[in-house]
């Protein structure tokens, strides 16, 4: 599993599921200007 977090709306994600192939991604971001936190990388990756 790979996880992405980013503070836009997702362009890195994209490349990312294209070259890891069947690996899961999980998408972490905010587009609101916002740091994504630790707690919210965290909470994402309990909740998947």
């Amino acid at each position: 599993r790979v996880v992405v977090a980013e503070m836009n709306l997702g362009q890195i994600a994209l490349e990312v599921e294209r070259i890891v192939g069947r690996s899961k991604v999980l998408r972490v971001g905010r587009a609101d200007g916002q740091i994504v936190t630790p707690d919210q990388i965290v909470d994402a990756m309990r909740a998947s």
